[in-house]
């Protein structure tokens, strides 16, 4: 008589075992991934989100009214604002932010060169597309402007 091999030497007990086994798997590598990266798009308190962001946009409001304009180039580790307007700050601050990485967001302090120049020496930018806040260091609050801009830099120069 013809005797069946054991259980666990059959194709299907370890097929059906395998299926939630690896399903166990994935869903254990799948939460690995959700606590080890912190999402940094999600803020934490949205009314403080909502009442800076209506800060901002008067600020950007009150440099159109005051025909601020700014134009930021970046070279060799080298950024460069030129303002046209009524804006006549001793140091400007540009604040350069990455979409994707909140960890390489970054501020530098622009000093003034001459009328309406600004030019500081910064780290090499590791990512082609940066957006950028421009602000004036110490002002009167009344007259406290920001111009947002994108710099999109060409990958063959730097530039």
């Amino acid at each position: 008589m013809n005797t069946p091999p054991p259980w666990y030497r059959q194709f299907w007990p370890w097929f059906l075992i395998g299926l939630p086994g690896v399903v166990v798997v994935a869903s254990l590598y799948t939460w690995w991934i959700a606590v080890s990266g912190a999402d940094h798009l999600v803020a934490d308190d949205y009314y403080k989100d909502g009442l800076a962001i209506n800060r901002e946009i008067y600020k950007q409001q009150l440099a159109e009214e005051l025909g601020i304009s700014a134009q930021l180039s970046y070279a060799a580790g080298i950024v460069e604002v030129v303002i046209e307007g009524n804006a006549d700050a001793p140091a400007l601050r540009v604040d350069f932010s990455h979409a994707l990485d909140a960890d390489s967001d970054f501020s530098v302090n622009l000093p003034k060169i001459s009328r309406g120049l600004y030019r500081a020496r910064i780290t090499e930018l590791d990512f082609p597309r940066w957006l950028w806040h421009l602000e004036p260091v110490e002002s009167d609050p009344n007259l406290n402007w920001r111009i947002d801009g994108l710099l999109v830099l060409d990958s063959a120069d730097g530039s």
